[in-house]
């Protein structure tokens, strides 16, 4: 008997999940946490002396330019998604009721008459 085939969301999903369980399980144990980033750091190291990544700082002028202006569109994106996310959660926010208006009014109108108190006081 075949197997189902999964969607693409559902297998990212699935990964997404053995990923979290294996880092959770991973930074349970202080020392299996430090020897993951040992071996982090020398897989970076190897890349570098590959050069399968080129750090800016090795970069031409022109390079470096196009990099960073990459990364500030990357950020604005960013930014731009997270503001929508803001708005979108916003809207679906139900309005205050009533009750919580009138509580609003009530307080601006008590502030409104001791800074006129405070205010009469002072001329005194």
């Amino acid at each position: 008997m075949a197997r189902e085939k999964l969607s693409v969301e559902e297998r990212r999903r699935r990964n997404r999940d053995y990923q979290r369980k294996r880092r959770e399980k991973l930074n349970s144990d202080p020392e299996k946490k430090y020897a993951m980033q040992v071996e982090d750091r020398q897989r970076w190291k190897r890349r570098v002396q590959d050069k399968k990544v080129i750090q800016i700082d090795k970069m031409g002028d022109r390079a470096q330019r196009n990099l960073r202006k990459y990364w500030r569109e990357a950020q604005k994106r960013s930014r731009q998604k997270r503001s929508c996310e803001g708005a979108v959660q916003e809207a679906d926010t139900p309005p205050d009721s009533p009750q919580d208006q009138d509580i609003l009014e009530y307080n601006a109108r008590e502030s409104r008459r001791q800074e006129r108190e405070r205010k009469e006081r002072s001329k005194t």
